[in-house]
C-alpha cells in the first residue's frame, strides 16, 4: 500500500499516491469496430487538449504510458522518480494552468529544499525534472509559450575524469583487499577498473547476465542508452572479481536467472536479502577504503574512467574495440588522446610510400615536375 503525498502546491492542497497508478484500460470490441480502448489511444495520442484539461497527477501517467514501449526500463524508473517529485508541486494544477512562474518557483524551492515534498536538490537534477514536465507539456501543445521564457540553471562546471597513476591504483586494491568489510566494494572495483563497466551497470547484472565459460558478462541493465548494452569478456582479475560475487550471491539464495547478482537487504528490516531487487550502493565501504588508500577524492566512477584511460593509451588496440568494450566515449576523451593515435596514423600512411608501385609514381611526379 503506497502512502499517500500530501502537501501545498500552486494548485491548492492535494493528497494523491507518490507513484500514481496508471489509468484503468478500457475493452477492446469484437474487431475493433467501433473500439472504446483504440479511439482512447487515439485521443491520447492525436488530441492535446485531453491532456490539457487533466491535473498533473493524471496527465503524468497517461503521458508515461504512451511512452513506455519507446524507452528503456531505466528511463522508465527515471521518469517515474521526476514525476514523484514534480507531483508534490503540480499535483493539483491542471496542465493548461502551468505557467512559467510556476517552473520559477519550482526551481527556488527545489534549490533550498523548502517545502515538505522535496529535498534539497541540485541544478542537474531540477533541470531534468523539468525537463520532464516540459515533455508532458510538448504532448499538450502548451510548452512553446512557456519555452521561450525558460532558463534551466547554470550548471557547474563538470569533473574531469580521474585515471589512477600504477602506483596509485596497486595501493588502492592491496588497501581494498587488506579488510574482509570492504570486500564487496574490493570486487565491484576491481570489475570495473577491468572492464569499465560502471557501479550502476554493475548493480543491476543478474545471474543470467553472467557466463563463465568464456568469462564475460552482459551488460543489458542500468545502461544510460542502447550504446552502452554490450558483452564484455572478462581478464583474469575481472574474471577472479566475478567469481567471488557469484559464489557470495549463492551464499544469500541468489539461485534463478533472473535474480541479481547483487541482491538487496530484505525490506522493512527482515532478515536475509531480496534476490529480485539489486543492492542499492556500496559507497560506505568504498568511501572508507578510498580514504584509507589516500585517495578521498577519487569516485567510483572514476575507475571506469581509468580503465578507458589504460585502454585508448594501448596503440595495439583501436578506438573501434575500445567504443565496443566501454560503449559510448565522449568525444572529449577520443581527443585527449589524438596525439597518441596521430602517431600511429603517421606510421601506417609512412608504410604506404615504401610500396614499390607508389614509389615509382611518386619518382614520375618529380621528374615531370622538373
Amino acid at each position: 500500500m503506497k502512502k499517500p503525498v500530501t502537501g501545498i502546491g500552486f494548485g491548492g492542497r492535494f493528497e494523491v499516491l507518490a507513484s500514481a497508478p496508471p489509468p484503468a484500460e478500457v475493452e477492446h470490441s469484437p474487431g475493433h469496430i467501433n473500439c472504446p480502448a483504440c479511439d482512447r489511444a487515439r485521443s491520447r495520442m492525436v488530441d492535446p487538449n485531453f491532456l490539457g484539461t487533466l491535473r498533473f497527477c493524471e496527465a503524468a501517467p497517461v503521458w508515461l504510458s504512451s511512452h513506455r514501449n519507446h524507452i528503456s526500463v531505466g528511463t522508465i524508473r527515471d521518469y517515474e522518480q521526476c514525476i514523484r517529485t514534480l507531483t508534490g508541486f503540480f499535483s493539483s494544477l491542471r496542465l493548461a494552468e502551468i505557467h512559467i512562474g510556476h517552473f520559477e518557483q519550482y526551481q527556488k524551492m527545489r534549490a533550498a529544499g523548502a517545502a515538505p515534498w522535496n529535498r534539497r536538490a541540485g541544478p542537474s537534477r531540477i533541470n531534468h525534472e523539468l525537463n520532464t514536465l516540459s515533455q508532458i507539456l510538448g504532448r499538450a501543445g502548451l510548452w512553446k509559450e512557456i519555452e521561450a521564457h525558460y532558463h534551466p540553471l547554470p550548471l557547474p562546471r563538470p569533473k574531469a575524469g580521474c585515471a589512477l597513476t600504477a602506483d596509485e591504483e596497486v595501493k588502492l586494491f592491496r588497501v581494498a583487499s587488506s579488510n574482509p568489510r570492504w570486500k564487496l566494494a574490493y570486487w565491484c572495483s576491481l570489475l570495473t577498473a577491468n572492464t569499465t563497466a560502471g557501479p550502476g551497470e554493475i548493480r543491476h547484472l543478474r545471474l543470467r547476465d553472467v557466463e563463465t565459460n568464456p568469462p564475460q558478462i552482459h551488460i543489458q541493465e542500468g545502461v544510460k542508452n542502447q550504446y552502452r548494452i554490450r558483452m564484455i569478456p572478462l581478464n583474469e582479475p575481472a574474471a577472479w572479481a566475478l567469481r567471488q560475487l557469484e559464489l557470495r550471491a549463492r551464499e544469500l539464495g541468489c539461485v534463478e536467472p533472473d535474480h541479481y547478482l547483487l541482491p538487496h537487504r530484505a525490506r522493512n528490516g527482515q532478515k536475509g536479502f531480496d534476490p529480485t531487487r539489486p543492492i542499492s550502493s556500496w559507497r560506505g565501504s568504498w568511501e572508507k577504503l578510498r580514504t584509507a588508500a589516500g585517495l578521498p577524492r577519487l569516485r567510483m566512477y572514476d575507475l571506469r574512467h581509468h580503465a578507458i584511460t589504460r585502454l585508448l593509451e594501448d596503440e595495439n588496440v583501436s578506438e573501434r574495440t575500445v567504443i565496443e568494450i566501454a560503449g559510448h566515449i565522449s568525444n572529449a576523451m577520443l581527443k585527449r588522446y589524438s596525439h597518441i593515435r596521430m602517431r600511429t596514423m603517421r606510421e601506417a600512411v609512412d608504410a604506404l610510400a615504401k610500396k614499390a608501385p607508389q614509389k615509382s609514381g611518386a619518382a614520375l611526379f618529380i621528374i615531370k615536375k622538373h
